[in-house]
């Protein structure tokens, strides 16, 4: 995978990070699954760690009346908290945690469809190759179908078929559509479509407004190039401020301005020179290339056009 050389992992509670890692790097692709049963309902779950930080999630809940019933979604993943835990988010709501084992295996908890509350374990292996729930925004254009899922933001081209025909031919620049689609070859192709409007729900706004109320509200924390570092925003404008760093001896301050989702560190040539004075001269270039933040739970990502450049995670 392209693994983010910069990748943070944090300590449960404290703003000190962990010394040795203990817990090992989760890798992707991989699928992890996993199947508890008492009496006569059980539990079942496949997991499929993608790369981007995506993730695709099966359950399958069968009840002491023996009638299963599928859930399926996608979001994105991190793990965390020195890399003891997994944490599963998508733009929808989803917030799910496990713990990551000493060996690899993941570790999980589920109640229904059971009396009490059941842990569950997931191991290496499974099919990552079955069909999960999409709701986005679907629009053609003249190289053909494309679609935003909504719960990742992310923005596919959809492979053509009989069921895109028959709605190619609506007068609606867009449509919502609510369908099971199957990956193929970096492309979606529609499984079955549920359902298809012209009205399209409101989309969440990525604003200043909204990063400033997340972003200012605690402390950050994060490990470049081996040096723990500590980080604060602080903004008095809406359109940007500037983030403060620190190793703990020396302070550094990086304004940065925002346009929507869009965001931009300024250096300058003293700036450079004191990241660099506290082992942080690859997140100071890695400044020059940042263009867009996006919040997953406590996990702050920065961007550019091609993937994840760095992640910060909430530590207080």
């Amino acid at each position: 995978m392209r693994l983010v050389c910069w990748l943070i992992f944090f300590c449960a509670a404290a703003p000190a990070l962990c010394g040795a890692a203990a817990f090992p790097v989760l890798e992707s692709p991989s699928v992890y699954s996993g199947h508890v049963k008492s009496e006569e309902a059980s539990y079942s779950i496949t997991l499929s760690l993608k790369d981007g930080h995506r993730f695709v999630l099966r359950e399958t809940i069968t009840p002491s009346d023996g009638r299963p019933s599928d859930r399926t979604l996608s979001g994105t993943w991190f793990q965390i908290r020195g890399g003891a835990l997994l944490q599963l988010t998508n733009r929808n709501g989803f917030f799910r945690t496990m713990n990551v084992g000493g060996v690899g295996n993941l570790y999980g908890g589920v109640q229904a469809p059971f009396p009490k509350y059941m842990n569950v374990t997931l191991t290496a292996g499974g099919d990552a190759a079955f069909p999960y729930a999409v709701m986005g925004t679907l629009w053609f254009e003249p190289d053909g179908a494309w679609l935003r899922d909504s719960a990742t933001d992310i923005v596919y081209q959809v492979a053509s078929d009989a069921r895109l025909e028959g709605l190619r031919g609506r007068k609606e620049e867009q449509l919502f559509i609510d369908a099971d689609v199957r990956e193929e070859d970096n492309r979606l192709l529609f499984e079955r479509i549920r359902s298809a409007t012209a009205k399209i729900p409101p989309r969440r706004q990525d604003s200043p407004k909204r990063f400033r109320e997340a972003a200012t509200s605690g402390i950050w924390g994060g490990m470049f190039g081996g040096t723990v570092v500590q980080c604060e925003f602080r903004q008095e404008k809406d359109d940007g401020g500037w983030l403060d760093l620190t190793d703990g001896t020396l302070r550094v301050q990086v304004p940065y301005t925002l346009n929507g989702a869009h965001i931009s560190f300024k250096r300058n040539k003293k700036t450079a020179k004191l990241l660099e004075s506290i082992g942080l001269g690859t997140l100071s270039s890695t400044f020059n290339h940042v263009q867009l933040w996006v919040f997953h739970g406590n996990v702050l990502a920065f961007k550019d056009e091609r993937g994840h450049l760095c992640v910060l995670e909430k530590i207080r």
